[in-house]
């Protein structure tokens, strides 16, 4: 028997970083366009003070090689997965910052 667990949301520590957009959310995008990732919230932390039009613009951008691969449905999720993330800033070192998110 094998155990599966579900993620509901994925925090994203330094999201502001260059990293997170060249790397991380592309990768995150092929699994959300491939269904692979249903009913996730996705958060971004990091210590820029973002907006959260400037945190959407990061992730769609970092979106849409996969949404241009994507199906109707993948595209679907990959919109809603946007419209629905936020963004805190915050220092992670900082007592207590994580719980804001």
């Amino acid at each position: 028997m094998t155990s599966q667990t579900t993620v509901k949301t994925l925090l994203i520590l330094g999201a502001s970083g260059d990293l997170t957009g060249r790397l991380l959310l592309p990768g995150l995008a092929r699994l959300v366009a491939r269904g692979r990732a249903g009913g996730l919230r996705l958060v971004g932390a990091g210590s820029d003070p973002w907006t959260p039009e400037q945190w959407r613009e990061r992730v769609q951008s970092s979106f849409t090689a996969a949404a241009e691969a994507a199906g109707a449905d993948g595209r679907d999720a990959l919109k809603a997965l946007e419209k629905e993330t936020v963004y805190h800033q915050l220092d992670v070192t900082g007592a207590g910052s994580l719980r804001r998110c």
